[in-house]
């Protein structure tokens, strides 16, 4: 009965820390970033070269974004990071840019922008490891 109440606790303080962070996003060294006001001007700052964005929004709704375009001009942009929902990959482009190539993707889970590696819920991972460990006994 106790190995009952264990894996209870443990998964309700695993879904329990996710609620607290809030969406997290990678950022452009693979870092993991929880998105607030600061992190999304941060992102939407890099987008700015190229995009009429500003990184003065105010809002207080975030997504995650994964952008990898190249331009006829031959400058480059490389952005991910977390940023302010309204800045989408179909934001208006500034004069002088026309899109050679065109990777774009925004979302609005954990980590859903990839860096490269598999991103892996440890609170998921956790409740797994113990339900393995303590699955017998359950049973019974």
């Amino acid at each position: 009965m106790s190995v009952k109440i264990v894996i209870v606790l443990c998964s309700v303080l695993g879904l329990g820390a996710i609620v607290v962070h809030g969406l997290q996003c990678y950022d452009n060294n693979k870092n993991t970033v929880n998105c607030d006001a600061g992190s999304a001007r941060q992102t939407v700052f890099a987008m700015e070269s190229a995009y009429n964005v500003s990184s003065q929004y105010t809002q207080n709704s975030y997504t995650c974004i994964s952008l990898n375009q190249s331009f006829t001009n031959g400058e480059k942009l490389f952005v991910r990071g977390c940023t302010f929902a309204n800045t989408t990959c179909s934001s208006k482009l500034k004069q002088n840019y026309v899109l050679r190539s065109n990777t774009c993707k925004t979302c609005n889970s954990n980590l859903c922008n990839g860096a490269g590696t598999s991103a892996i819920n440890m609170s998921a991972l956790i409740v797994t490891f113990i339900l393995g460990v303590f699955g017998k006994s359950l049973l019974n």
